[in-house]
């Protein structure tokens, strides 16, 4: 359901308790940051950890397409509950290091006014850098920013954290209650890139300036309000900032000085548009969607109110019924559109979340896996040569695709989508899918020991998966060999060999790679079960060796012998029995 911007007073419906905020009436200025701090102070302590997790069930769900998810205002990434939390953190939104974590203050440590469910990812990206607005960008999820921040920001910080905009005045809101109701624990003096322990106000400046703006930007919507009724049912306290945001100007802003009166204390809720629906295209993240053209198609956007889009990054324009998109000149061409829907409430211009659309040109006449089905391996005797594989972790059912992403410390093939297994069976999977193939890597295996072979959807063959070194793990010309079993609930165990580890999926990255450490998430294989595409090959010029009508198919530089080692000539017709070898040692039987 599309959600129109509405502004609703709600001094009543928020269920203030009679005379929570007396206190605070004909207060001005820092003795107003006291009589709030005052006001709040007192609040039930929820242990950190499983305790909070249980708290974020009634704080941070929220239902989309049917499925309910973890709220995560850091990433587009859906985590549904009913996966449990993996992948996900507590994350603080002000760092807990600025003031020395649990040991510094085990209230504010554990306070869910400023806890959220994160994607580990993000969250790790996020750090303990400030606050603020990015003008060079060094790293994105699709929806928080880092970078360097636009001169006058950041406090000195070379790297500055930015929200999406539509959350920025959440952050600001938790913020000015952090720097209030905890103004006294041991902030630390470095870094202090946007608070002065020293102040009266707390806030240095730049940062309260920014985040009046953001606030101001981002008013409170109905989703705030009710998770900060939820935390007062929790904990015992509010966030006063949502209760009544004009209470900030009169502490940091312009109305600092003037007595702030029960006629202030008047609480809105101005909801912003939903994201607009790209019309029978798929999500494999919040607002993210992907598809597939060839012909000239016209794409469909649903919304409420006026919809902008861009088309590959050109101008934005409105959208009026239809987007024409052209015939795709090749296979395997992208167009991207992004769309947003605006409003107008309370004097604001708000716009949605940006939705974003990424078109991959198929050409219908071709075969591939994208619709295919996927049985759960459950016996190390059901692997073979001929069969095809995707790589799925236990848990989160993160899907390994074929990015490869490298640093100087670890090399991985990434995850970011997650299937959804019914009875053992996954249906359908993503266009950058990984297809694994299994080529044997001796003669004299019993049909354990192999090379991983890798493919695209479409059957393009992409090389080997090859790691000599834990945490590096990349698609190679030449692959390493592989030791696999599968146990009868479907965990598999890939093993490169002691020092480098078996494959396991890293949910902080989400990623997969070797690791020689247990405490990550296994994994497992699911093999071709119906639609498959005859096109999808082993890795090599030629694809796996076989003869058919007594002439060899192989890679270039394969080598035959007869059963008493004597080479012979390849290209005439074969008949019996030979050992062939690739290029890469492989060897197998051949009638």
């Amino acid at each position: 359901m599309i959600i129109p911007a509405a502004t609703v007073a709600l001094a009543a419906a928020a269920a203030i308790p009679a005379g929570y905020y007396d206190s605070l009436y004909g207060k001005t200025g820092t003795r107003l940051k006291q009589a709030v701090k005052s006001a709040i102070a007192d609040h039930k302590v929820i242990s950190y950890g499983d305790h909070t997790w249980e708290a974020f069930l009634t704080t941070d769900t929220r239902t989309v397409a049917g499925k309910e998810i973890w709220y995560d205002m850091y990433s587009n990434v859906m985590e549904p509950v009913a996966n449990g939390h993996n992948g996900l953190n507590i994350e603080h939104s002000v760092p807990n290091s600025w003031w020395g974590g649990k040991s510094g203050s085990v209230e504010a440590y554990s306070d869910l006014h400023l806890l959220n469910p994160s994607n580990s990812d993000a969250n790790n990206r996020k750090s303990n850098w400030p606050m603020g607005p990015v003008d060079q960008l060094t790293w994105t999820n699709g929806l928080s920013l880092l970078g360097v921040p636009v001169i006058g920001f950041g406090g000195g910080s070379a790297t500055v954290f930015e929200p999406a905009d539509e959350y920025k005045g959440d952050f600001a809101r938790a913020y000015f209650y952090v720097f209030t109701i905890y103004d006294d624990i041991p902030w630390q003096d470095s870094p202090a890139y946007m608070y002065d322990s020293n102040s009266a106000l707390t806030l240095r400046p730049w940062a309260y300036d920014m985040l009046l703006q953001w606030a101001a930007d981002d008013p409170v919507d109905a989703r705030e309000v009710a998770r900060n009724e939820a935390i007062y049912g929790i904990q015992g306290n509010r966030n006063p900032f949502i209760d009544m945001p004009r209470l900030m100007d009169f502490i940091w802003g312009a109305g600092n000085g003037a007595p702030f009166e029960a006629s202030d204390a008047v609480q809105t809720i101005i909801n912003r548009p939903e994201s607009p629906v790209f019309t029978g295209m798929e999500m494999p993240a919040l607002n993210t969607y992907s598809g597939r053209w060839w012909d000239t198609m016209t794409l469909s956007i649903e919304g409420t109110g006026d919809i902008w889009y861009t088309l590959d990054g050109g101008p934005e324009m409105k959208y009026e019924g239809g987007i024409e998109i052209a015939a795709a000149s090749q296979e395997g061409i992208t167009r991207t559109i992004t769309a947003r829907t605006r409003a107008a409430a309370d004097g604001l211009t708000l716009s949605s979340p940006e939705a974003t659309l990424t078109l991959l040109a198929r050409n219908p006449a071709n075969e591939d896996l994208k619709d295919a089905s996927w049985r759960l391996v459950t016996s190390s005797a059901d692997l073979s040569e001929s069969g095809q594989y995707i790589l799925v972790s236990v848990k989160n059912h993160g899907v390994m695709n074929t990015s490869v992403s490298k640093s100087s410390s670890s090399w991985s093939l990434g995850s970011d989508w997650k299937a959804e297994p019914q009875d053992d069976t996954i249906t359908g999977v993503m266009e950058n899918t990984a297809v694994l193939t299994l080529e044997p890597a001796s003669v004299s295996t019993s049909g354990d020991t192999w090379y991983i072979g890798v493919s695209d959807i479409a059957g393009n063959s992409l090389g080997y998966l090859s790691s000599t070194t834990a945490k590096k793990m990349q698609i190679a010309p030449d692959g390493s060999e592989t030791t696999i079993t599968v146990d009868p609930d479907g965990t598999a165990t890939i093993s490169f060999g002691s020092g480098v580890g078996n494959i396991f999926y890293n949910a902080s990255q989400p990623r997969f790679s070797t690791y020689t450490s247990t405490t990550l998430e296994r994994v497992s294989l699911y093999a071709l079960a119906d639609g498959g595409n005859s096109a999808v090959t082993a890795p090599g010029a030629d694809g796996t060796p076989r003869v058919e009508n007594g002439q060899l198919t192989a890679p270039e530089g394969t080598v035959v012998y007869d059963l008493r080692g004597v080479r012979v000539d390849a290209s005439r017709p074969l008949r019996g029995l030979y050992i062939v070898v690739t290029p890469k040692g492989a060897s197998k039987i051949l009638f």
